[in-house]
């Protein structure tokens, strides 16, 4: 398993590569280099002649913003998901890249548990997992099945 204090880190060429592999996005240099000043995704490190070094980190959340756009997300809403993304991971108090994100082009959920964050908004959204509704509902009319009047009686 890779972490960042076990690279050298990789130059923007290589992060390009590595994000077109894992998303079949192609981002450019100069997106990299728009991204690392407005700290959208910054490099963690220079090496020589200021070069960009991204960190595993980095390139992992290259590839989640590569993800969101191949959803569709507008540059403007990616700017404002990702702000989202690290107000909703500081909340949970876990790494972003260890949440689960949801995006249909338009919306971005944080899906955590039964909660869902709405990243671009940064509002709570009510999850409701059909699998446990299902259950819950069979279980409660199980439990009242004797309690109920047969269809017969009802039709008089």
């Amino acid at each position: 398993m890779l972490d960042d204090d076990d690279s050298q880190g990789w130059d923007s060429r290589m992060a390009i590569r590595i994000v077109r592999a894992h998303s079949g996005r192609t981002i450019t240099l100069r997106q990299l280099q728009k991204w690392d000043r407005s700290g959208l995704v910054p490099a963690t490190s220079r090496g020589a002649k200021r070069q960009r070094l991204y960190m595993y980190r980095d390139i992992r959340r290259l590839c989640i913003v590569a993800e969101l756009l191949n959803a569709g997300l507008s540059p403007q809403r990616l700017a404002k998901a990702v702000r989202g993304i690290e107000r909703a991971a500081g909340k949970v108090n876990r790494p972003w890249e260890s949440l689960r994100i949801v995006s249909d082009g338009e919306s971005v959920l944080i899906v955590d548990g039964k909660i869902g964050l709405d990243a671009i908004r940064f509002q709570t959204v009510s999850l409701t997992l059909l699998g446990e509704l299902e259950k819950r509902t069979q279980t409660e009319c199980v439990r009242h099945a004797a309690r109920r009047t047969p269809v017969a009686a009802r039709i008089r």
